[in-house]
């Protein structure tokens, strides 16, 4: 995969997330070259995230 620091290769991990008592299935990409675990890449494809870190909010939809 292209990162902004050049190629990279990633493993690809199945993960549960809960929000308000609903279960998803989402995507997510581990590796070496990560210094953070990135949670459903593909899967926010098609959903909108919003967060405001100064409010402690986080709206997926």
């Amino acid at each position: 995969m292209q990162t902004a620091q050049g190629e990279a290769r990633f493993n690809l991990y199945e993960g549960k997330v809960v929000i308000e008592e609903e279960e998803f299935t989402v995507e997510v990409l581990g590796g070496d070259e990560l210094v953070n675990t990135l949670l459903g890449v593909l899967w926010l494809r098609t959903k909108r995230l919003v967060v405001d870190f100064p409010m402690g909010v986080l709206t997926l939809g």
